[in-house]
C-alpha cells in the first residue's frame, strides 16, 4: 500500500496528520502504518466519530503532535479510542476542556450523556515484566529467557495491616512493588487531572498486563486464610481481600471517593483483527455516583463495540 492508497483508505488520519507531513515521510508511512494496518484503521472510526462532535480543527490540535511521535502512538490510540466510546452515547463532547473553578488541571474529555455531564481522563499501562530485567543467557537454539519474581502484596499495605509478609532474606523478589500498587498509583495520577466535583471516570487502557492486578488495584489484593478445624484439623482455605483497593471503603478509598468509575479497555490484535473487551468498575463509595442513565449507555456502547467471543472460548 503506497502513501496515495494509505490516505484514501484512512482520510480522517491523514488530514489530522497533514497530508504533506506524511507525503515527506513516504518511507515510514508506508512500513510503519502499513504493519499496524487494524491499528490505524480503528483509529480512522474513532476519529470520524469525535469529529462529528468537535470538528477536524480540535482533532488536530488534540492529536497531531502525539501522533507524529512512534513512542506515543498507541497510547494515543488507546486515549482516542476511549474519548470516542464516551461520545458514542453523547449528546455533546468536548476535548481538552478550559479550566474552571475546581479544576486542578486539564483533563481529556468531557461528554453529556443522557442529560449528565461526564468527565474523563485517560491512563494506560504496559506491563512489561519481567522484560525489563536481565535476561538469562540464551539456550542451544538462541531463545533468550526473561524471569523474576514479583511482590503480590504492597510492603507497606503489608506494615499498615499488620502483617508478617517478608520474602525469605536468600531469594528477595526482584521487584518489590506489586503491579496492582503501579497501577493504583496510575489511577491516582489521572484523578488528579479531574474536577472535585461531579461525575469522573478515567479510561484505563490496558494494552499489555494481566486483568487480574488491574482488579486487585480496585478491589484489594486477594490473601488466603487457612483455618484447621479443632477435630479434623483439615485445613480450610478461605480467599479474602485486603482493604488495599481503591474502591474498597476505610482508608484506602478515601482519595479515590471523587473517582465515580473506571472504563477498562483492552485492543489486542489478531492477525487482520483488532479485539476489543470492555468493562466499566464502578466505585461504591463514589460521591456522586455515577448515574444510571450513563451505565446504562456506556454498557450498551460496549455491548455494540466488543468483539465476540469465540466459539468454544472459556469465560473469563
Amino acid at each position: 500500500m503506497v502513501i496515495e492508497e494509505i490516505m484514501r483508505h484512512l482520510p480522517t488520519l491523514a488530514a489530522v496528520m497533514g497530508e504533506a507531513w506524511l507525503r515527506s515521510r513516504r518511507g515510514w508511512a508506508e512500513t510503519f502504518i502499513v504493519l499496524r494496518l487494524p491499528w490505524y484503521e480503528q483509529l480512522e472510526k474513532d476519529l470520524a466519530i469525535l469529529e462529528a462532535h468537535v470538528g477536524l480543527q480540535k482533532l488536530i490540535a488534540c492529536y497531531r503532535a502525539s501522533l507524529h511521535d512512534m513512542r506515543q502512538v498507541q497510547k494515543t490510540i488507546y486515549e482516542v479510542h476511549g474519548a470516542a466510546l464516551l461520545a458514542n452515547g453523547a449528546t455533546q463532547v468536548g476535548l481538552h476542556v478550559p479550566l474552571h473553578p475546581g479544576t486542578k488541571s486539564n483533563f481529556d474529555v468531557w461528554a453529556e450523556v443522557r442529560g449528565h455531564p461526564v468527565n474523563a481522563e485517560s491512563k494506560t499501562r504496559k506491563d512489561e515484566f519481567p522484560f525489563k530485567l536481565p535476561s538469562e543467557s540464551e539456550d542451544s537454539i538462541g531463545i533468550t529467557s526473561y524471569m523474576g519474581s514479583r511482590a503480590t502484596l504492597d510492603p507497606h499495605d503489608a506494615v499498615d495491616l499488620g502483617l508478617n509478609f517478608k520474602p525469605a532474606t536468600a531469594d528477595p523478589p526482584d521487584m518489590d512493588t506489586p503491579e496492582s500498587t503501579v497501577i493504583r498509583q496510575l489511577l491516582l495520577d489521572g484523578l488528579s487531572q479531574l474536577p472535585d466535583e461531579g461525575c469522573n471516570v478515567i479510561i484505563f487502557g490496558h494494552i499489555e498486563g494481566h486483568r487480574i492486578d488491574f482488579e486487585e488495584a480496585l478491589w484489594g489484593t486477594e490473601l488466603v486464610r487457612y483455618r484447621s478445624g479443632q477435630e479434623t484439623r483439615k485445613p480450610t482455605r478461605i480467599r479474602i481481600r485486603a482493604p488495599t483497593g481503591a474502591f474498597c471503603p476505610g482508608e484506602a478509598g478515601v482519595p479515590f471517593q471523587s473517582l465515580s468509575g473506571v472504563l477498562w479497555v483492552s485492543m489486542c490484535r489478531d492477525g487482520d483483527v483488532l479485539e476489543r473487551a470492555y468493562k466499566l468498575y464502578v466505585n461504591p463509595n463514589a460521591r456522586p455516583p455515577l448515574p444510571g442513565d450513563v451505565i446504562e449507555a456506556l454498557d450498551y456502547g460496549m455491548r455494540q463495540w466488543a468483539t465476540p467471543p469465540r466459539i468454544g472460548a472459556s469465560p473469563e
